[in-house]
């Protein structure tokens, strides 16, 4: 096996292992969390635009702007969620032309293979780096030029990335950008009107259950 596919599997494995370990750890968060204790947090991002072949960047910082405001006007009034930079400035274009794997980024039902090509090598280079336990990584938000059959996509606790397409930063979309951070924190789609975690038209509400899921993840932390 190729060495970047067992470093890829490797990866996908310890953040698995630092998702779970940081759950036992933070069981008492999560119970405090259900019994309505809402102190306030912090996650921190990171907003990394792609540029394409001809590097032209697929999106402008400033239009990245109205969904990280959206996402933290959700987060902290419905999380006590404080969404912070990792780095200023919390919007970034990278310098290089993106591959047409992390340009054009699949996200569908065994999507995490890609993971294992070289959209997702790449996304691993370009991320914001964590500790080794985990706890307080950020998420970094991959502006991309399609999320394939999606607006974004979210492998959960397998990576610390996420992509959102770059159609989905204004509008009826607006709330895509917290709806992935919503998935990378480990909340599956929700049914409930009005839920951040529709999969279609996503409101801004959450569940107690879902408060408590969320703020309890290996990325939201005090400090």
């Amino acid at each position: 096996m190729p060495p970047f596919l067992l470093a890829t599997g490797f990866t996908q494995g310890l953040n698995v292992l630092r998702e779970t370990g940081n759950r036992v750890v933070g069981v008492p968060e999560l119970a405090g969390s259900l019994a309505g204790s809402r102190r306030p947090k912090k996650l921190r991002i990171r907003v990394v635009i792609l540029r394409d072949e001809q590097g032209r960047p697929v999106a402008g910082a400033e239009d990245v702007e109205p969904s990280i405001a959206e996402a933290r006007r959700v987060l902290r009034e419905t999380l006590a969620v404080d969404l912070v930079p990792a780095a200023e400035p919390v919007v970034r274009t990278l310098e290089i032309p993106a591959p047409a794997a992390a340009l054009d980024s699949p996200c569908a039902e065994g999507s995490y293979r890609a993971d294992f090509g070289p959209g997702g090598e790449f996304f691993r280079r370009h991320r914001e780096l964590g500790g080794i336990t985990g706890s307080g990584t950020p998420i970094t938000v991959f502006v991309v030029r399609d999320v394939l059959g999606r607006a974004g996509c979210s492998l959960g606790p397998l990576v610390d990335h996420v992509t959102v397409d770059m159609s989905a930063l204004t509008g009826r979309r607006l709330r895509v950008l917290a709806h992935e951070l919503g998935h990378a924190c480990g909340l599956p789609h929700s049914s409930a009107a009005e839920n951040l975690m529709l999969p279609k038209g996503m409101g801004d509400r959450l569940q107690p259950w879902q408060i408590a899921v969320f703020r309890s993840s290996r990325h939201v932390t005090y400090r």
